[in-house]
């Protein structure tokens, strides 16, 4: 995508670097006052809106997509419903991040410290200690339906529940403009992401296909892609989706070597080996290797011990 696209009140908003994580694309709602969904589009993009948005509406929680909250302090926060109560405590976040799972509720509370913290952080793979976790958290001033029709801004949307990449995770619908928001089902060579505590790689496949039924000509992706044809989101999700399967693969040729947990990880079947000096990198590592070997578990294979924190991270 290069550039803003229109269609209708709906501007899609292009995310700086391309919409490539940390940012994401965004879209705004024109109406009184307008509406900005997932204000991730990085600074230089979204505060010249600041003065006239009157309501941010985040689909999920994580820091692609709720990073500029705090740029719009006047403006009305909403989230989902099952995450609005951690984005609240923040605490609530470390666990469904993993933090909890992977570092204990000491690993947790040292995270809020450093985000509490103001001031440049060095370069990183991950946004980990970033002061905007910070200061785009803490606040909800209500929660969207999930499933029902409602006026946002100068059009109508539905927000569809489509779990997974995290267990609030929605799509913006707009029927009258024949649009969806995918957010992070974006459709890139990575594949699906649900290395959280709180993804699933089954809840994640169930919900791309939902979202593949919705009366939709237009598609907008989170990331890189933007905007796609109904036919062309078609055409790549199988291959998409497909990246599940071929990691379940590559899990189990690492369990009939005979390696342990730790020596799977530190395979890198999700990232690179040279990333995992990133602590949330090494992390979502550790915590996506459990989901892979638990699937494996229940398909009959005998895999080896899985920490219990990681095995049980909720």
């Amino acid at each position: 995508m290069s550039g803003w696209v229109q269609f209708g009140p709906i501007t899609v908003i292009e995310g700086s670097g391309g919409a490539r994580f940390p940012f994401c694309n965004s879209l705004l709602i024109g109406g009184d006052p307008p509406v900005l969904i997932d204000p991730g589009a990085g600074p230089a993009v979204l505060v010249p809106l600041a003065a006239t948005v009157g309501v941010v509406l985040n689909t999920h929680y994580h820091f692609d997509h709720i990073s500029g909250n705090h740029l719009f302090p006047r403006a009305r926060l909403l989230i989902n419903e099952v995450e609005a109560g951690d984005f609240r405590t923040r605490s609530g976040l470390a666990a469904r991040l993993g933090i909890t799972a992977a570092d204990g509720p000491e690993g947790a509370g040292r995270w809020l410290d450093a985000v509490r913290q103001p001031g440049e952080r060095p370069p990183a793979p991950t946004p980990h200690a970033r002061h905007e976790w910070w200061l785009s958290t803490g606040r909800v001033d209500g929660t969207y339906p999930y499933g029902r029709e409602f006026g946002l801004g100068a059009t109508a949307v539905v927000m569809v529940h489509t779990p997974g990449h995290t267990a609030g995770f929605c799509c913006p619908y707009f029927p009258r403009e024949g649009l969806v928001y995918a957010g992070d089902y974006d459709l890139t060579s990575f594949g699906p992401w649900y290395a959280g505590a709180d993804g699933d790689p089954a809840a994640m496949e169930a919900s791309a296909r939902r979202l593949a039924e919705l009366d939709a000509t237009h598609f907008v992706t989170g990331h890189q892609e933007g905007v796609l044809s109904r036919a062309e989101f078609l055409a790549r999700l199988e291959d998409y989706l497909s990246v599940i399967r071929r990691r379940d693969e590559r899990y189990l040729a690492l369990v009939r070597e005979g390696r342990d947990f730790a020596a799977i990880v530190a395979a890198g079947v999700l990232y690179p080996a040279r990333y995992h000096n990133d602590p949330w990198v090494a992390m979502w590592e550790r915590l996506t290797a459990a989901k892979h070997l638990a699937r494996l578990k229940a398909a009959g294979e005998e895999i080896p011990p899985i920490p219990p924190r990681l095995a049980s991270p909720q």
